[in-house]
C-alpha cells in the first residue's frame, strides 16, 4: 500500500491514510493497487473523503473496467484515476500499460475516459454528490454497513481460520472435502402464484441434480412478488423459513 506514506531521516515508513480538507473539497490519494482490494478506498470514505484521487502504473485491463468503478459505487464517492499507457521500450518487458485512465461518479458512471492511447481528458467532477450515500440499491448505502460482523478483518493472518491456506498449495488440501465441486446456478423469478413458482423451483433442483450438480443457489427473493416483502415483512419471513424447508427436502430427492 502506498497510501499517504511518509518518510523518515531512518528511511523507515510511517504508513497513514489521509484525507485533504481543501477549497476544492475533501480529497484523497490512492496509489494503485491501493485501489484493487476494497479497504483502502472504504477506510478514506469513511475519514470523509469526496474524490479518491488514483495514480495507476497498471498494465492490467482490470483496473479500468472493474476495480475504478466498483471502488466509486462501493463508498458512493468520486474516483479520479490517471494511468501510463504504452511502453516506450523496445527490450525486455514488451507487454504495454493499458491506460484507461478515467473519472467516476459515485454511482460507478464513467463521465469520462481515455482509450489505449496518450491522452488527456477533463471532466467535470461535483463532490457534493458523495455526501448522497445513494446508489441503485440503497438509498444510504452506509445504512447497509455492518461493522459488528467485520472484526475478524483487523486481525492479523495468523489469528483467522484462513491462515491454514495461506501459502504455496500443498498436495493435500488443509480441509476434508472433494476436490472439484459441480455447482448449479438456478435462474428463476416468481411467476404467477407461490405454488406455480415452488414447482418451477422443485424442477430445477431436481434437474440440477440430475446434472451432477451437489451445490446449488438461488436468486434473492425468487419466491416473492416486486414489493410484497416490504409490504409485510413478518409473513415474508414466515414463507422464506417454508419454503427454505421445502429446497432443502427436494435436493434430498
Amino acid at each position: 500500500m502506498c497510501c499517504g506514506i511518509t518518510s523518515t531521516p531512518s528511511l523507515s515508513l510511517e504508513v497513514k491514510y489521509q484525507v485533504f480538507d481543501t477549497e476544492l473539497g475533501r480529497l484523497a490519494v490512492l496509489c494503485c493497487a491501493d485501489g484493487i482490494v476494497p479497504e483502502a478506498p472504504r477506510v478514506l470514505s469513511l475519514m470523509g473523503a469526496q474524490v479518491l484521487l488514483n495514480s495507476l502504473n497498471s498494465r492490467e485491463p482490470d483496473e479500468m473496467r472493474v476495480h475504478i468503478p466498483l471502488r466509486a459505487i462501493e463508498n458512493g464517492v468520486w474516483h479520479v484515476a490517471s494511468n501510463t499507457v504504452g511502453n516506450p521500450n523496445n527490450v525486455g518487458l514488451l507487454w504495454p500499460w493499458t491506460g484507461g485512465s478515467e473519472v467516476c461518479d459515485p454511482k460507478g458512471v464513467r463521465t469520462m475516459a481515455s482509450e489505449e492511447e496518450e491522452d488527456m481528458v477533463v471532466a467535470e467532477v461535483r463532490p457534493f454528490e458523495s455526501e448522497l450515500k445513494s446508489s441503485s440499491w440503497s438509498k444510504d448505502i452506509w445504512k447497509q454497513r455492518r461493522p459488528e460482523l467485520y472484526g475478524i478483518m483487523t486481525r492479523p493472518l495468523e489469528e483467522v481460520p484462513a491462515a491454514v491456506m495461506y501459502g504455496p498449495a500443498g498436495e493435500k488440501l488443509p480441509f476434508e472435502g472433494p476436490d472439484v465441486l459441480k455447482v448449479a446456478v438456478m435462474q428463476l423469478s416468481r411467476v404467477h402464484t407461490r405454488a406455480c413458482t415452488e414447482w418451477m423451483t422443485q424442477r430445477q433442483v431436481a434437474y440440477a441434480a440430475r446434472r451432477g450438480a451437489v451445490l446449488g443457489v438461488l436468486p434473492s427473493l425468487w419466491c416473492f412478488k416486486r414489493g410484497e416483502v416490504a409490504s409485510d415483512p413478518k409473513d415474508a419471513a414466515v414463507y422464506s423459513s417454508e419454503v427454505l424447508k421445502k429446497a432443502a427436502s427436494w435436493a434430498q430427492e
